[in-house]
């Protein structure tokens, strides 16, 4: 019988392999040149997730939880959705936050086209915002509005007009807020 993995290399292989897939992208995913990139063989990522399909399944489960501490940030201000939304915009359209936003759209883009692979991700990539915001149809607005304005400025780079595009969006809900 074979030693058991290692609980603490296969959370360092996947951290690696989630900033793997952050600079590469997921849909060409390929187990020897990740392997390859994180000091291992393919047969040890293997070993570690089981497979392919398991390893994907756990670096989007890992990005899952990276986003919900973003999220965890916006929460303290659930009583006040502009304060939340400014928070959130300015969490998530750093520039640090680039990766991630384009490793979300891909994922997202890959779980339209493939639900039953990815029903995870579906399964909450709408309910962890509307967890913070709320279920109405203003929060969902507020969704959109948000996500809409990140992949114009992951897809554009056009950073000064998508902070403009925010400004004016931010200040025409403020302007029609109700008391």
């Amino acid at each position: 019988m074979g030693r058991p993995p290692d609980p603490a290399r296969k959370a360092e292989l996947l951290d690696a392999a989630v900033d793997y897939v952050f600079r590469h992208g997921l849909a060409g995913l390929s187990l020897r040149p990740l392997a390859s990139a994180l000091e291992t063989s393919s047969r040890m990522l293997v070993y570690h997730f089981g497979g392919k399909e398991e390893l994907i399944s756990q670096i989007v489960q890992a990005v899952r939880a990276r986003f919900q501490g973003m999220l965890d940030e916006l929460a303290p201000r659930r009583g006040d959705r502009l304060a939340v939304l400014d928070t959130a915009w300015r969490l998530m359209s750093a520039p640090e936050a680039a990766p991630f936003f384009r490793f979300f759209f891909e994922v997202y883009g890959l779980a339209l086209r493939e639900p039953v692979r990815y029903q995870g991700f579906l399964e909450h990539v709408v309910a962890d915002w509307l967890r913070v915001l709320g279920g109405d149809a203003q929060a969902t607005a507020l969704v959109a509005l948000v996500r809409g304005l990140l992949l114009d400025l992951v897809s554009t780079g056009d950073r000064a007009r998508v902070e403009a595009a925010y400004r004016w969006a931010r200040s025409s809900l403020a302007a029609n807020r109700e008391p």
